[in-house]
Parts: structure tokens; sequence; C-alpha cells
């Protein structure tokens, strides 16, 4: 994909197809689980008793760290004065772009060394948590030795709303990483683009469903 073109042919590709999870909604907060170590989420409320509900879940369910990639808001402040978490803000556009390779470096270089412990649960959440905190999560699975297609699956199974539209930027930007040449880098993102071709979501609908209650 060109360097603007993730969010159109994501869109366009998603035409005609009717993969809607039901009341994607109700997944928006919702706490998913990829390994024991390793969630995702949507971003934490602005209504600051939604928000506090959050992260009593959270901490309920272990989490010790926080990264949040959305641009929109950082809300380390609450996080901090609110819960034990420990907050990493490391905020992107989601502008349906290239991401730089940066930023996939500073997630994944945060992210194993906060898994070195083994106690340690990450969060990690965009706003509505289908594209740029899946993509993300798709990066730090790359990281921890994933295959692409696997980390890919895991992803979507534990929440099926992850449109993880930078996961082929991410692809790319993980086997130059790893040393890898220019047509293993074609071959490895081909693999992850007919994944995406053969598990459509309408994320149109996803974020119109999700985006309607962005007050909440």
């Amino acid at each position: 994909m060109s360097s603007k073109s993730n969010l159109s042919s994501f869109l366009q590709s998603s035409l005609g197809h009717h993969n809607r999870p039901v009341n994607p909604e109700q997944w928006w907060h919702a706490i998913c689980k990829v390994t024991p170590n390793l969630c995702m989420s949507g971003g934490i409320s602005n209504n600051n008793a939604t928000a506090r509900k959050q992260l009593g879940e959270w901490e309920a369910a272990g989490v010790t760290h926080y990264i949040a990639v959305h641009e929109e808001c950082n809300r380390g402040h609450f996080v901090a004065t609110n819960s034990s978490i420990e907050y990493i803000y490391l905020g992107v556009d989601d502008d349906g772009g290239k991401r730089d390779p940066k930023w996939f470096d500073e997630v994944t270089s945060t992210a194993l060394k906060i898994l070195e412990d083994p106690n340690a649960v990450l969060m990690i959440t965009c706003w509505m948590g289908v594209n740029r905190g899946p993509s993300a999560t798709y990066a730090v699975l790359l990281a921890l030795g994933w295959e692409s297609q696997r980390a890919l699956h895991e992803i979507r199974t534990v929440r099926p709303i992850a449109c993880t539209i930078y996961s082929v930027d991410a692809t790319k930007w993980w086997v130059k990483r790893t040393g890898g040449d220019s047509q293993e880098v074609r071959k490895a993102c081909a693999e992850v683009e007919q994944w995406h071709a053969e598990n459509p979501l309408d994320m149109n609908y996803l974020i119109r469903a999700i985006g309607s209650r962005t007050g909440a």
C-alpha cells in the first residue's frame, strides 16, 4: 500500500462485505487479552466516572502498565491520580497514512522492557481500539517472535473490531528491522494484505458505531 492509501484501501475493500460484529460499541472498552501479559482496549473515557470504572476494571485484570497510542488526548495525570497503573504516552494521528518506523521502534522497545517483568500486564489502546492500538499490539507480537498471520488472527479473535490497518506498515518495519531484503519485505507484506483480503471488516461501520459514543 502507498504511504497515504491505508485508510482508503481498507474502506474500499470493505464495501459490499457484511463483516460487521454485533454491537461493536460493546467491544470499545472491553478488555481483550492477547496473551496473559498483553491486552488491548479502547482509550480511557473523557467521562471521569466512566474512566474510573475502566481503571478499576483494568487493575482487577492485573494491568500494571498502559501505553496510550492515540494523539487525541493525554490522560496521564488522570491515570496517575486514580490508579496504580504506570502510563506511557506514545500518541500518533489516525490519518490512514504510513506509520513512521520510529513509532514502531518506540512502542516495541517500551513494551519489551515492560514485559521483561513476568508479573507485568501491559495494556495498549488507541481511542477506539480499531486501528492504532491493534497495530501497535501487532508490532509488539512480531517483536516477541510471533508469525504475522498468527498475530493477526489472535488479535481479531480476542477483539473482533480490530481492523489493524497499519499492520502492513508494521510488517515492513519488522522485516527491515530484522535484516530482510526488499524481496522479503514484498513477500511478507503481500501475505498480510492477503490475510486482510480474506478476513475483511466493515471499518466504516465500526467507526460510525463507536464514534456515536465518543463522549462516553
